[in-house]
Formats: structure tokens, C-alpha cells, sequence
């Protein structure tokens, strides 16, 4: 999946909430449309009214899932497609924005505090050889925890997500624990 900027982000959310009704039809063939309240079974979209969204407020909930709530049409989406990447990829079909016209993923080089000098490349998703990553090594001046791997639908690996911590003096002169979960989308 291609990184996302904000002004994309914000104009698939404005341009699915500003057509509610029509992209939650196009989602949902099954759905029905009660003056400003759209329902449909669930998320998945069976036939019923346990999901309910407000077209006009772009608001709504999944009751019969655990009373999951929306805050806009793009949760809807990602709710349905089971992630954030294929939520977006929805979006973007419903809205016609041309493959052409998608953000392609960033190639470049970094250096993280205190890594290895060695540079590496961006590759989102990484390639179907790639192997896991060294997560000791990529941050040696933490403490390597865990590490996740995410995957698309299809079982195709689109990033890992390592644990790491450290301890640190904060300005009271107190020692504390500090952890962080970077998403690691190299090879």
C-alpha cells in the first residue's frame, strides 16, 4: 500500500461523507435509506437494520458488532473491508481516483538515532522474498522486545511492527522506562 498524506487522507473522508448516501448504497446494495438514516444488517451486509448510519450527522454504529461506532463514511468502509489499507482501496474505487492517480510508495534512504550506518530503502509492500528483518539491530541503542507482522487480506506481508524500549533520566533525575512501536516497512 502506497503511504498516504494527509491531503489525500482528508479528501477521500470529504468526498465520501459528502456523498453518504450514495457511497454506503454502493457499499451496501442491500441497504436502505430512511429520510437521513441509512441501515443495513451488519457490516458485513446482511439484510436487517443492526447497522445504522446517519447520512446527514456521518455518524453511525454497528450494533449487532459489539456496538462499534463510525465517525465518518471511511470507517464504514475500513470496517468492512477489515483494514486500513483495503478500506482506502474501496474508497478510492467508489470515488474513481484513478490508479494512476494513487500515491506510489517513497523510495529513500534513512538513519534512525543511534542505528546502524547502514542505509536502507522504503519498500511498501516489501517484496515476496523479502525476510524478516534484523529488528536488533536496526535500533541497537534500545532494547528489541517483539515484533508483528501485518498482512493484507490475501496473506501478503505489508509491514512488521516491533517493540522496543529503553531507559532514560528525566529531568527530575528519575529513571524511566520508554517504549516505542515503530512500523518497520524495509528491507
Amino acid at each position: 500500500m502506497a503511504p498516504l498524506d494527509g491531503g489525500e487522507l482528508s479528501k477521500i473522508r470529504d468526498g465520501l461523507n459528502d456523498a453518504a448516501a450514495s457511497a454506503l448504497q454502493w457499499l451496501y446494495p442491500n441497504g436502505r435509506l430512511i429520510r437521513n438514516e441509512f441501515s443495513i444488517g451488519d457490516i458485513e451486509g446482511t439484510k436487517g437494520e443492526s447497522l445504522r448510519f446517519n447520512v446527514r450527522k456521518c455518524t453511525g454504529a454497528d450494533f449487532s458488532g459489539g456496538d462499534r461506532g463510525f465517525g465518518g463514511v471511511l470507517d464504514v468502509f475500513i470496517a468492512k473491508a477489515g483494514n486500513f489499507p483495503d478500506g482506502l482501496a474501496l474508497a478510492r474505487q467508489f470515488l474513481g481516483i484513478p490508479e494512476s492517480e494513487r500515491p506510489q510508495p517513497k523510495q529513500g534512504t534513512a538513519k534512525g538515532r543511534g542505528a546502524s550506518d547502514d542505509a536502507w530503502t522504503q519498500i511498501i509492500p516489501p517484496p515476496a522474498d523479502a525476510g524478516r528483518p534484523d529488528f536488533a539491530r536496526l535500533w541497537p541503542s534500545a532494547t528489541f522486545r517483539a515484533a508483528w507482522a501485518y498482512r493484507d487480506a490475501a496473506g501478503c506481508l505489508l509491514f512488521h511492527v516491533a517493540r522496543y524500549d529503553w531507559e532514560e533520566t528525566g529531568k527530575d533525575g528519575k529513571r524511566k522506562l520508554r517504549k516505542a512501536t515503530p512500523a518497520v516497512t524495509y528491507v
